[in-house]
């Protein structure tokens, strides 16, 4: 985990995973077992799903 910003009041739970050059806005909750990979960018207010992965970003 590094280069990523995650903003105000997110949620992460256990084995969630940013990957590098992430970027999330405000109120994302990561559930458990979620993977977001790299360079992808999560609007506000957003909930990621138990066991569920976000793809590439690039």
């Amino acid at each position: 985990m590094f280069n990523n910003q995650r903003e105000h009041f997110s949620t992460m739970k256990n084995f969630a995973i940013l990957s590098a050059g992430v970027i999330t806005g405000g109120y994302v909750e990561f559930n458990e077992y979620s993977a977001i990979d790299f360079g992808v960018t999560v609007f506000d207010r957003v909930s990621i799903g138990y066991n569920k992965v976000v793809g590439s970003g690039h």
